[in-house]
This record gives structure tokens, sequence and C-alpha cells, in this order.
């Protein structure tokens, strides 16, 4: 099976790399099923004490992969255009379930991050965006309501703590930075 996510531990963090890099990490099914996989280690695994995503290659991800949309006629049925709600909802559980993590969860976000990548992106409890990447929800110009994060009442404590001014000066910034990134 083609590794289109990658895990990787250092020490107490564990890092979840999008690996599909020859498509700007654009997510189809499978890399979906690989990232929900990594998410539920995650869970699974003691002793961690944050989560890091990041995107192989120029880009965090470009989103969903439109070119496998017509593949979701053999998961979903011929009709599968009629159930956008169903298949809505597997996405909205897999970014639940990464939401819902009890571990810090931390999105390294660089070149593009679009569509599903952006809402993945607010699963998370801290977006560090480096500068110039574009974010975006690019599915709104063909009037598909982004339902996967939207529609949720934030948490005041989380978004006050995913809003605040990032220090890179910080020791703790700096550390998760250059372990994640590396110096510089």
């Amino acid at each position: 099976m083609e590794e289109l996510v990658i895990t990787q531990q250092r020490e107490t963090v564990l890092e979840i790399i999008l690996n599909r890099s020859d498509k700007r990490n654009a997510i189809n099914a499978l890399l979906f099923e690989q990232f929900e996989a990594a998410v539920i280690t995650a869970s699974r695994t003691p002793g961690l004490r944050a989560v890091v995503i990041r995107g192989a290659g120029k880009v965090f991800s470009a989103g969903i992969d439109v070119s496998s949309l017509l593949g979701l006629a053999d998961q979903y049925g011929p009709h599968w255009q009629q159930r956008m709600r169903t298949i809505t909802d597997d996405f909205q559980r897999v970014l639940n379930r990464l939401e819902r993590l009890e571990l810090p969860t931390i999105a390294l976000l660089h070149g593009h991050c679009l569509g599903l990548a952006f809402e993945l992106a607010l699963a998370c409890d801290i977006c560090l965006a480096a500068e110039g990447t574009m974010l975006g929800l690019p599915e709104t110009r063909l009037g598909i309501h982004p339902r996967c994060r939207w529609h949720h009442p934030p948490d005041p404590a989380r978004w006050a703590r995913a809003c605040q001014r990032i220090d890179l000066h910080r020791p703790l910034v700096r550390s998760v930075a250059r372990r994640t990134m590396g110096p510089g």
C-alpha cells in the first residue's frame, strides 16, 4: 500500500506528514484513511505530549483531490452526488476525531492550505503559517458550503489558545519549530 501519510515520533511529539507531494498533498480517500489511522495512533500512544501535522514538499495541501471524486461511486454508489451529506459526515467524523484528541495539535502550514485541508488545520489547536501561505475555501465559489468545520460553535477557550500571537522567541515555540522544521 502506498504510504500517503507518514508518522514519526520524536521523543514526546508525534509528527503526521501528508506525503503526496507529487499531487500537492491533495486529499483522496486513501490519504484520508491513513490520516485517520495516524490520529488514532496518536490517541493510543502513551507518553505523547503533542501532535504536529505538516505537508511534505512545497505545500501543506491543495485540499480534496477533485480527480478522485469520481472514485466516490465505488464507496457510495452510482448516485454518490446525491449523498453529499453522508460523504461530508464521513469527513466530519475524521476531523472530529482530530479536534477531540486529548493532546495539543499544531498544524504547520506552508504554500497552499485549501478546502478540506484548511478545515483539517482548523481542527487543530494551533496553526502556524509560513509567510505567503495561501489559505482558503475555494469550494464556496461553486456554491458548496464547507460544513465540516464551520457549523460547530467555537469553544472560546480553544480559540483563545489558537488565536494568541505566536512569538518565535519564546522557548517552547522555538523548541517545537526547531524540532519539526529544523534550525533557522
